[in-house]
């Protein structure tokens, strides 16, 4: 993948990482059963981790 690719990939994948902060935030008004807690943050860890294995399986930027 090529840098600028890359970047856009990088760019997508830090909005969606934040859309899921900013919906985990509103929704704390709410009370809460452990297993929608864990069902946040297992999204919120889910996205991180797919995003950053992706930019490093993807994001190699050498030139040939």
């Amino acid at each position: 993948m090529d840098r600028e690719k890359t970047k856009a990939a990088f760019l997508l994948w830090v909005f969606i990482l934040i859309v899921e902060i900013v919906w985990f935030y509103l929704k704390r008004e709410t009370l809460y059963t452990a297993g929608e807690t864990m069902f946040f943050v297992t999204v919120i860890l889910v996205t991180l981790s797919v995003g950053a294995l992706g930019l490093r399986m993807f994001g190699s930027t050498k030139e040939e």
